[in-house]
């Protein structure tokens, strides 16, 4: 079973905060002056910023208003330095979008939680191998039935299990803001699944969800497949072509992942 993959960015395209072909932001232009951070968008990917590097990037984030897009991933917060930052986006007014790649824990999550629940800017939210298990994921569904302008979720490699997804699906049920969401290798089983049909009944404003777990039945998965493809959802997907990007796909499973996707 291959990993989940953002779909690279076309030459004709401006590259995604989350593809990895972001410009660099040096760390002195973020910690040597707080105020100012020049770019729109940056990439910190595996560059060793660790508690006290994301406290200082937090408190840059707190007063800046240029930087849109911020990759984190494959760094080592801890708690300490995810809490600073998701305490930053009760403040910024300006990123709209971020992706984080470290260890977390219910405490961390607990307090991102809550800052979705006030900020009103970001609209894409990366959380890939963060460790989020299903109290976790349970407390950003919470958060997700008050938020009204996260479009784009990506929950892919956590632990969440069927306990996380059928919260999530719960909160899917009235969420009419959501447009993409990834839970590619989260251990999806048939519980989980179920809840995920269950939702897609009534939401018909997801226009991409990918899963890859082996557990999901083939009936279930057929039925998620023709969800994902109703008219009225086919629809709607038409109708906001020239606005939304062209991430994830219908639907993905295992069958139709492999080592060379990337």
């Amino acid at each position: 079973m291959g990993p989940c993959h953002w779909p690279r960015p076309s030459p004709s395209t401006a590259p995604s905060p989350i593809s990895g072909f972001c410009h660099s932001l040096s760390l002195s232009s973020l910690f040597g002056s707080r105020i100012s951070i020049p770019h729109s968008w940056g990439s910190l990917i595996g560059t060793g910023i660790g508690a006290a590097g994301a406290v200082a990037l937090a408190g840059a984030l707190r007063v800046n208003t240029a930087l849109l897009e911020l990759e984190l991933g494959a760094n080592n917060f801890l708690d300490e330095g995810v809490a600073a930052l998701a305490e930053s986006l009760k403040v910024n007014c300006t990123l709209n979008m971020l992706s984080i790649s470290c260890r977390t824990t219910t405490k961390s999550i607990r307090v991102l939680a809550d800052a979705l629940k006030t900020n009103t800017s970001l609209t894409l939210l990366g959380l890939i191998r963060c460790d989020i298990e299903a109290a976790a994921a349970v407390l950003l569904a919470d958060a997700l039935k008050i938020n009204t302008t996260l479009t784009t979720i990506v929950l892919s490699q956590n632990e969440f299990g069927d306990e996380g997804t059928v919260a999530l699906a719960d909160m899917l049920a009235g969420n009419t803001s959501l447009t993409f969401l990834d839970l590619c290798l989260c251990g999806l089983g048939s519980t989980g699944a179920r809840a995920l049909v269950d939702a897609l009944k009534l939401n018909v404003t997801l226009f991409s969800l990918s899963v890859t777990d082996i557990d999901i039945p083939d009936d279930l998965g057929a039925e998620l497949q023709e969800l994902m493809s109703n008219p009225a959802r086919e629809a709607a997907m038409a109708g906001e072509a020239d606005t939304k990007p062209a991430l994830g796909i219908p639907l993905a499973r295992d069958s139709d992942q492999s080592d060379d996707d990337d």
